[in-house]
């Protein structure tokens, strides 16, 4: 918990619950923590086009949230500023776009604005 009691924590994803036709419930949600920053840059390297991940860092003094996915070789991130709701952070309601082509210069910016100790998720 940070100075004003804000698990630094991110929310977990919300629970979408699918019915089969015979009654059985599966979860639609996927998520695995990323313990590293190597295990990071191997998770973002093997990306799939319906993947992506999760990261808190922070920027300019504030805590934020960085969404990276992949297509056609390409990163795209979306950035928002971290948002506290029931003891959780969230993406706030504005968020800035970047776009890296190479792996290389992903890994600059982000090693300047990744949270320490790492909290990332890939879903």
């Amino acid at each position: 918990m940070d100075s004003e009691g804000v698990s630094e924590e991110l929310s977990e994803p919300k629970d979408y619950t699918a019915f089969r036709l015979s009654g059985e419930m599966h979860s639609l949600v996927y998520e695995r923590r990323v313990k590293s920053m190597s295990e990071l840059l191997d998770e973002l390297q093997d990306l799939d086009a319906d993947e992506g991940v999760r990261i808190l860092a922070e920027s300019e003094g504030r805590k934020k949230l960085v969404f990276v996915t992949r297509h056609s070789g390409r990163y795209s991130l979306g950035i928002s500023d971290a948002e506290a709701r029931n003891g959780k952070l969230v993406p706030g309601k504005k968020m800035s776009f970047r776009e890296f082509s190479d792996q290389r210069t992903l890994r600059e910016f982000l090693s300047g604005v990744v949270a320490k100790p790492l909290t990332a998720y890939v879903y």
